[in-house]
Protein backbone atom coordinates (compact mmCIF):
# COMPACT_ATOMS: atom_id res chain seq x y z
CA UNK A 1 0.00 0.00 0.00
CA UNK A 2 2.32 2.51 0.86
CA UNK A 3 4.69 1.99 -2.15
CA UNK A 4 2.23 2.07 -4.84
CA UNK A 5 0.05 4.94 -2.82
CA UNK A 6 3.49 7.00 -2.87
CA UNK A 7 4.99 6.31 -6.35
CA UNK A 8 5.16 10.14 -6.96
CA UNK A 9 6.58 10.85 -3.35
CA UNK A 10 9.47 8.06 -4.15
CA UNK A 11 10.41 8.93 -7.45
CA UNK A 12 11.01 12.52 -6.76
CA UNK A 13 13.53 11.08 -3.63
CA UNK A 14 15.58 9.14 -5.64
CA UNK A 15 16.13 11.97 -8.36
CA UNK A 16 16.80 14.53 -5.56
CA UNK A 17 18.96 12.04 -4.93
CA UNK A 18 20.91 11.75 -8.11
CA UNK A 19 21.29 15.45 -8.08
CA UNK A 20 22.72 15.41 -4.82
CA UNK A 21 20.67 16.69 -2.38
CA UNK A 22 20.42 14.17 0.05
CA UNK A 23 18.31 16.00 2.54
CA UNK A 24 15.54 16.45 0.49
CA UNK A 25 15.63 13.02 -0.47
CA UNK A 26 15.60 11.82 3.09
CA UNK A 27 13.12 13.96 3.91
CA UNK A 28 10.66 13.19 1.22
CA UNK A 29 11.19 9.41 2.29
CA UNK A 30 10.96 10.03 6.50
CA UNK A 31 7.98 12.29 5.63
CA UNK A 32 6.63 9.36 3.66
CA UNK A 33 6.60 6.94 6.39
CA UNK A 34 5.50 8.88 8.77
CA UNK A 35 2.52 9.80 7.04
CA UNK A 36 1.65 6.16 6.46
CA UNK A 37 2.52 5.48 9.95
CA UNK A 38 0.14 8.54 11.57
CA UNK A 39 -2.40 8.47 8.82
CA UNK A 40 -3.16 5.35 6.94
CA UNK A 41 -2.77 2.56 9.43
CA UNK A 42 -4.98 3.99 11.47
CA UNK A 43 -7.62 4.73 9.10
CA UNK A 44 -7.19 1.23 7.73
CA UNK A 45 -8.24 0.06 11.56
CA UNK A 46 -11.39 2.26 11.68
CA UNK A 47 -12.35 1.21 8.33
CA UNK A 48 -11.94 -2.05 9.88
CA UNK A 49 -14.04 -1.61 12.85
CA UNK A 50 -16.85 -0.64 10.58
CA UNK A 51 -16.64 -3.50 8.07
CA UNK A 52 -16.06 -5.94 10.58
CA UNK A 53 -17.51 -4.78 14.26
CA UNK A 54 -15.70 -3.72 16.77
CA UNK A 55 -13.58 -7.07 17.27
CA UNK A 56 -15.19 -10.00 16.17
CA UNK A 57 -14.19 -13.26 16.90
CA UNK A 58 -12.92 -15.56 13.56
CA UNK A 59 -16.06 -16.81 11.87
CA UNK A 60 -15.66 -19.24 8.91
CA UNK A 61 -11.45 -18.62 8.97
CA UNK A 62 -12.14 -15.09 8.14
CA UNK A 63 -10.29 -12.51 10.75
CA UNK A 64 -11.42 -10.18 12.76
CA UNK A 65 -11.06 -6.79 12.69
CA UNK A 66 -7.73 -5.31 12.73
CA UNK A 67 -6.26 -3.38 15.59
CA UNK A 68 -2.89 -1.88 16.69
CA UNK A 69 -1.60 -4.77 18.81
CA UNK A 70 1.71 -5.98 16.98
CA UNK A 71 3.31 -9.25 18.17
CA UNK A 72 6.71 -8.22 19.74
CA UNK A 73 8.86 -9.19 17.34
CA UNK A 74 6.94 -6.77 15.01
CA UNK A 75 7.58 -4.02 17.37
CA UNK A 76 11.45 -5.10 17.83
CA UNK A 77 11.74 -4.85 13.99
CA UNK A 78 10.04 -1.70 14.04
CA UNK A 79 12.46 -0.33 16.86
CA UNK A 80 15.78 -0.97 14.71
CA UNK A 81 14.09 0.17 11.75
CA UNK A 82 14.13 4.18 13.33
CA UNK A 83 17.07 3.31 15.06
CA UNK A 84 18.71 2.60 11.85
CA UNK A 85 17.26 5.74 10.58
CA UNK A 86 17.95 7.74 13.49
CA UNK A 87 21.77 6.77 12.84
CA UNK A 88 21.83 7.61 9.36
CA UNK A 89 20.15 11.18 9.74
CA UNK A 90 21.96 12.30 12.50
CA UNK A 91 25.74 11.50 10.64
CA UNK A 92 27.14 14.24 8.94
CA UNK A 93 28.45 11.90 6.11
CA UNK A 94 27.51 9.19 4.13
CA UNK A 95 28.87 6.24 2.59
CA UNK A 96 27.76 3.70 0.35
CA UNK A 97 26.90 1.51 3.22
CA UNK A 98 24.78 3.97 4.90
CA UNK A 99 23.04 3.98 1.77
CA UNK A 100 22.57 0.10 1.59
CA UNK A 101 21.14 0.36 5.03
CA UNK A 102 18.46 3.01 3.55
Amino acid sequence: LPIVGNVCEHASAIIMAFRGKMDVAIGVAVGSSIQIATFVIPLLVVISWGLNGENPPPINGKPGALDLNFHPFCTVLILVAVLVVNTVINVEYGTWITGLFL
